[in-house]
C-alpha cells in the first residue's frame, strides 16, 4: 500500500473559547501521493496565517528542487492562499522548522538543508548530521 501525507491547517474563532471554538476554515496542502508536512504556524499583525514545513512535491505552481523542499505560505483571515514560496537544493533534504512575522510583517523562516540554497554554498557543520542551519526572510510584499 502506498501512503501519502498532506498537511492541514485550520483557523478557530478564539472569542468562542468559553463555549467551544467555532471552526472558521480548514485548508489542505499537498499533491497526490507525496508527503507534505507543516511544522510551524504563526500569524502576522493583520491576522494572516503563516505556515512552514517540508514537501516532496511542487506546491502551488512551484517546482520541486531537491529530494525534499522547504515551503512557507501565507493565508488571509478567510483561508485564501495569498502566496506560497518553495526552496530547496538539488538532490538533498531541506525543510522549514519555524515561521514568524516581525514588526513590519516580514516573514522569517528557519529550517535546515543538506545543500547550498539560493546561490549560497553549504559551509560549516552545525548539526550532528552535518546539516547547516539557514534562515530565509521574505518581505511583506512577497
Amino acid at each position: 500500500m502506498v501512503e501519502a501525507s498532506r498537511c492541514l491547517i485550520g483557523h478557530h474563532d478564539s472569542h468562542q473559547c468559553s463555549v467551544g471554538w467555532n471552526l472558521l476554515w480548514v485548508k489542505q496542502l499537498g499533491v497526490g501521493l507525496t508527503i507534505t508536512a507543516a511544522l510551524s504556524a504563526a500569524t502576522d499583525g493583520a491576522g494572516n496565517v503563516l505556515l512552514t514545513g517540508s514537501t516532496r512535491a511542487g506546491l502551488a505552481g512551484n517546482a520541486l528542487t531537491g529530494a525534499q523542499d522547504a515551503f512557507v505560505s501565507k493565508y488571509d483571515t478567510d483561508g485564501n492562499l495569498i502566496w506560497l514560496k518553495q526552496i530547496g537544493a538539488a538532490g538533498v533534504l531541506t525543510g522549514g522548522w519555524a515561521v514568524s512575522a516581525d514588526y513590519a510583517d516580514s516573514v522569517l523562516v528557519s529550517g535546515f538543508t543538506a545543500g547550498g540554497l539560493d546561490g549560497n554554498t553549504l559551509a560549516g557543520l552545525i548539526t550532528g548530521s552535518g546539516n547547516t542551519a539557514r534562515s530565509v526572510r521574505w518581505n511583506s510584499e512577497a
